[in-house]
């Protein structure tokens, strides 16, 4: 599940997200717009506040064919 679609179903906002995880809400808008990716550490972190709805490879699309 993309971040984003796991935020909106538990209706939590980027600010509420970071704290969670201990990030800016920045890194977040970041992330969500897809301008980063989580480093490992925060990688971890998302998995186990979305008790691994969100996995690292949620935040990498296919290549298209």
């Amino acid at each position: 599940m993309k971040l984003a679609d796991y935020l909106a179903s538990e209706k939590i906002d980027e600010l509420t997200f970071a704290t969670k995880l201990g990030v800016s809400a920045k890194a977040v808008r970041h992330w969500l717009d897809g301008k980063r990716h989580p480093r490992p550490l925060q990688m971890r972190a998302i998995v186990r506040v979305t008790k691994g709805a969100v996995s690292p490879n949620d935040f990498f699309t296919e290549a298209a064919e």
